[in-house]
């Protein structure tokens, strides 16, 4: 799998008190939309977890998408520092929360300042 097809999920839910997600995770863009179509089943519409007979699964009240996206190369990621014409240089990585304009919110439960700089 390639970087450019990686997304960064983030998941909230409702007994979260902070700006940190519940869960994050690296997941294949081709995998978004069914993870997402499960999160919805399960945590918000019908909400019902069809594994843990009664019980409700807590309320999920945020799903976000991001894109990943490299930084550099750097000098400081070469074998010589950047000296001498160095070509082993390696990118960073960079998840798209710094970047709002970089993250689409597939569900929102009421508006939140939760993961937004």
């Amino acid at each position: 799998m390639k970087l450019h097809e990686v997304r960064w999920v983030c998941v909230w839910y409702e007994a979260d008190k902070d700006t940190t997600p519940s869960m994050q995770m690296l997941v294949a863009e081709a995998d978004v939309q069914a993870m997402f179509s499960s999160f919805m089943k399960l945590h918000v519409d019908p909400g019902v977890n069809p594994h843990a007979g009664s019980g409700r699964p807590e309320r999920m009240v945020r799903f976000t998408v991001s894109r990943l996206k490299t930084s550099g190369p750097h000098w400081w990621t070469t074998p010589n520092l950047g000296v001498r014409e160095d070509t082993d240089q390696r990118p960073g990585v960079e998840y798209a929360e710094m970047n709002p304009a970089e993250t689409e919110v597939l569900y929102e439960a009421f508006p939140m300042a939760i993961g937004r700089r």
